[in-house]
């Protein structure tokens, strides 16, 4: 009787703790390749390393772009290098890549082959056969310890060129942002699932020659008639910048590209809901979000005006008004002024990178993000240059902050929100729940307050692990059994 009281007093002790410190972990085994699992953020402590590396490139695939994804492919090994040069070598590397096509909204355009799918892309990782990556292994480059585990087949630089190919044919209406944002919303691109990991470092490179022109899928902006006589292109101009404080006329002008921004609201989607998207990704550690975009910028030394011009150059013989390149790289192409990409870049402050994609060459660009990579990985919370909190509170030399977007609005079952997303619920939560918006889901949880919902089960790949406070748990609970059973010998 003595025993089974010591043993119901064991079980009552052990439960409590287990109650006050956290329960046991359930389905933590660890997955294969082909199924990585999502870990919950670790605050890691000032000058604690990182290894993980979730890096999504978006590359414009619209028909201007075909000597600068060839100008990527030749550098790509020196992004690479620069990664392996890293303390302990290759971090460990999930690597998709998005195109810029999400097509013109819910539209098909008459005429216009390369906008008549309506969604275009819509934001999965692009892989085509012949480039090494199994598509039964997922749809991203998964690295593992130094490269030496990995679901692909021969060099990481020649997989990731060869699907970094993605051609010319795509919409000509970019929307890189849009294209982002739903690549890693899980609910929409359920195929890109396993990608993000909680407690990786982000990384965003952006390739593409004009500005982003993300509208809701429902815009009826890429069909308006009021813009004929303009290039296709131009209506992105003028819905989406401010030139002197007001949007740019519809006839030839110049004025210095400084007095030129994004326009911050209008017929195309707030830059600040895309970045707020990234922030929520991240809570509580914006400093893990980089972002780099190589887009129309210009180059040292060049003039730096934004103007309007009438020319042949798009218009097949007829002349039509049409943005004046901000850069040139002469036979190898030229690029439209940036905009809404620079002030999207601009809001991770010192995670933040800006080149000129009219560079000879991208060697320079691809090392500087590397060196700063590098930086963040070693050393995630730097002192000198912490970056705000998740509410915008304690951010210091110049790091990225929180922007003032505030929560998605919502209003009832297949409410379209002001992203284009369908949205639904109360409490500003977002959903699943169907919609309109060409059948795009609203944004969701995101893998992090996912795996808090379900216990924080911080599994790894070929690793089990659990959340400090069931460990607590244990060895509190192991204590006083041990402190009973001396107890009964006594």
């Amino acid at each position: 009787m003595r025993k089974l009281a010591a043993m119901v007093r064991v079980d009552f002790v052990f439960s409590a703790m287990t109650l006050v410190f956290g329960s046991i972990p359930s389905g933590c085994d660890s997955g294969g390749l082909d199924a990585p699992a999502q870990a919950p953020i670790v605050q890691a402590a000032v000058g604690g390393p990182l290894r993980e590396v979730d890096m999504l490139f978006m590359v414009d695939n619209s028909g201007s772009m075909l000597e600068e994804q060839a100008k990527l492919r030749r550098n790509i090994p020196a992004l690479i290098s620069s990664l392996r040069a890293l303390p302990g070598g290759l971090p460990n590397l999930h690597l998709g890549i998005v195109s810029s096509d999400v097509g013109a909204g819910n539209l098909t355009l008459s005429g216009n082959p390369a906008c008549s799918r309506p969604g275009g892309d819509s934001g999965r990782f692009q892989v085509k056969a012949g480039c090494g990556l199994d598509g039964t292994q997922g749809n991203f480059l998964i690295s593992l310890n130094n490269d030496t585990q990995h679901n692909f087949t021969g060099a990481l630089e020649d997989v990731f060129s060869c699907l970094a190919d993605l051609g010319a044919r795509g919409c000509g209406f970019e929307h890189p942002l849009q294209s982002i944002r739903v690549a890693l919303a899980e609910k929409y691109t359920p195929e890109n699932s396993g990608f993000l990991r909680g407690g990786a470092l982000l990384v965003i490179v952006m390739l593409t020659d004009e500005d982003d022109c993300s509208g809701t899928p429902n815009s009826d902006l890429f069909v308006d008639t009021s813009f004929e006589g303009q290039s296709g292109s131009l209506r992105c101009n003028i819905a989406g910048h401010l030139c002197n404080g007001a949007p740019p006329p519809g006839m030839p002008f110049t004025t210095a590209l400084a007095n030129c921004t994004a326009a911050p609201s209008g017929r195309l989607i707030p830059v600040k809901e895309f970045t707020q998207f990234l922030f929520d990704l991240k809570p509580g550690a914006p400093e893990r979000i980089i972002v780099s975009a190589i887009t129309g910028l210009p180059k040292p030394g060049q003039p730096a005006s934004y103007a309007f011009s009438t020319s042949t150059r798009d218009g097949g013989g007829v002349a039509l008004l049409e943005v004046e390149p901000i850069c040139s790289a002469g036979t190898a192409g030229a690029a439209a002024p940036s905009l809404r990409t620079t002030e999207f870049v601009k809001a991770f402050g010192a995670n933040g990178t800006l080149e000129s994609i009219c560079e000879d060459d991208f060697k320079p660009a691809f090392g500087r993000l590397g060196a700063l990579i590098a930086a963040r990985l070693s050393n995630p919370s730097p002192d000198g240059g912490v970056a705000a909190d998740a509410n915008g509170v304690g951010g210091t030399g110049g790091m990225a902050t929180r922007t003032d977007a505030g929560a998605l609005p919502t209003s009832g079952d297949g409410a379209v929100s002001s992203e284009g997303l369908p949205a639904g619920g109360t409490g500003g939560a977002r959903t699943a729940d169907g919609g309109s918006g060409g059948g795009m889901p609203a944004l969701t949880d995101t893998p992090e307050s996912k795996a808090g919902d379900e216990g924080g089960c911080g599994c790894r790949l070929g690793s089990r692990q659990a959340q400090p406070s069931y460990w607590a748990g244990l060895l509190v609970a192991g204590a006083v059994i041990h402190s009973l059973r001396r107890r009964r010998r006594g």
